[in-house]
């Protein structure tokens, strides 16, 4: 059950990942630095620790939103279905 949920999390983290991509795709004149696939791989190979995604103001720089995940994977969690 517990690996369930932790399987879960991880699947709307990833969603959540997506979701940012395609937002830094649609509204950004710029190429994204890293592929979403890049980040995927990191995530299975467990070479990630922590990921913060920030939002910042264009033309200030300003910081205006700033999230910060902690990642911590299950070491019998091997990625295969």
């Amino acid at each position: 059950m517990i690996l369930l949920l932790r399987l879960l999390l991880l699947l709307l983290l990833l969603l959540l990942l997506l979701l940012l991509l395609l937002l830094l795709l649609l509204f950004a004149d710029f190429p994204p630095l890293f592929s979403f696939f890049t980040l995927i791989e990191w995530l299975l190979n467990k070479t990630v620790q922590k990921l913060v995604v920030v939002v910042s103001g264009v033309d200030s720089k300003e910081v205006i939103e700033r999230w910060q995940f902690d990642l911590e994977v299950d070491k019998d969690v091997n990625g295969e279905t």
